[in-house]
């Protein structure tokens, strides 16, 4: 019999890992957890959000099963032609500060005005050159946490503390009773794949269907990669302000500019949502409509950040893509 080929809505490889008891895939390669739906994937882990339609990105460029189709939910599409007011944001080297930008002068919709600007991301080397014994390392800063759906969502940061480049990060999440004995647990990974000595990246940590705790520890695990991919460097977002949207919370489209020397693929823009005290409250991820960004080629991007009751003082947009042969 042939696997099923998945893919996985973290990554986008063709995922061949076998359901457990409650539905739930763990991807093959990135560790990310998710569930099948009715014609659908639902992701448990990575970039998950609660009430969106799942997002499959398309494999049919990969060959793989005789391409499978790919979709998710955008809505509102501005023509191509409609010029995009906004400000570039090039990819992350982490930590950033965020450039305040202009407000939006388009009454009555509330705009959030200020978007990041980052400088380019350098090419990940495939094999570090440290010392065999030198342990990896990461840590995990909580910076909010909300009720939605019977479960609980955490977003935070982790930060490489190795000397060398790092993979996905895994936190763990420690439900402990009011006499420190553990009555459940769940995790998430990083978002970022090749996370540099030093730099953090965001993450979401969802847990499920969370039983009576009096409080909740975290735990990171990093591991030495084997093998990570090499990053694109040149590329640069180019969005409009978020802002509210009736029925679907906020909406925000742009394009992705590539202004290296080399071609990108896999191009994903990542939207980070921040409150009035600055703390990150939700992460949006979603990809460039092209599969390959050559040299001096864009791409356009929708999204739509759910959750109309979230009230964002300001966003951030990262841009990272990995290098086509």
């Amino acid at each position: 019999m042939v696997a099923q080929l998945i893919p996985c809505p973290a990554c986008g490889a063709a995922d061949t890992s076998a359901a457990d008891a409650r539905g739930l895939h763990v991807c093959v390669y990135c560790g990310a957890r998710y569930k099948l739906g009715r014609g659908a994937i639902k992701a448990s882990a990575g970039t998950p959000r609660p009430g969106l339609a799942a997002m499959i990105i398309g494999l049919g460029g990969l060959g793989i099963a005789g391409g499978l189709a790919a979709w998710f939910l955008m809505a509102d599409r501005p023509p191509p032609e409609e010029s995009l007011p906004g400000v570039l944001a090039r990819a992350p080297e982490s930590p950033v500060a965020p450039v305040e930008a202009p407000p939006s002068s388009d009454p009555p919709v509330a705009v959030v005005p200020p978007v990041a600007e980052v400088p380019p991301t350098p090419p990940v080397p495939v094999v570090a050159d440290v010392p065999d014994e030198a342990p990896a390392s990461a840590t995990f800063e909580e910076h909010s946490r909300r009720r939605a759906g019977g479960a609980i969502w955490v977003y935070g940061y982790v930060t490489n503390t190795s000397a060398f480049t790092i993979g996905k990060v895994k936190v763990s999440a420690l439900l402990l009773d009011a006499a420190g004995e553990e009555v459940g647990n769940d995790f998430g990974y990083s978002e970022w794949d090749g996370v540099a000595a030093g730099e953090r990246s965001p993450i979401t940590i969802l847990i499920n269907d969370p039983p009576k705790h009096e409080r909740i520890e975290f735990v990171a695990y990093a591991d030495r990669p084997s093998y990570l991919p090499a990053m694109a460097a040149g590329l640069e977002v180019e969005a409009k302000d978020p802002r509210r949207d009736k029925w679907m919370g906020w909406k925000t489209a742009g394009k992705v500019h590539n202004r290296g020397e080399t071609s990108a693929r896999f191009v994903r823009i990542d939207i980070l949502g921040f409150d009035d005290d600055d703390k990150l409250i939700d992460i949006h991820s979603t990809y460039a409509d092209a599969e390959t960004l050559p040299p001096g080629a864009s791409a356009r991007f929708d999204a739509s950040l759910f959750g109309s009751d979230r009230d964002f003082k300001r966003f951030e947009f990262y841009v990272r893509g990995q290098l086509a042969d």
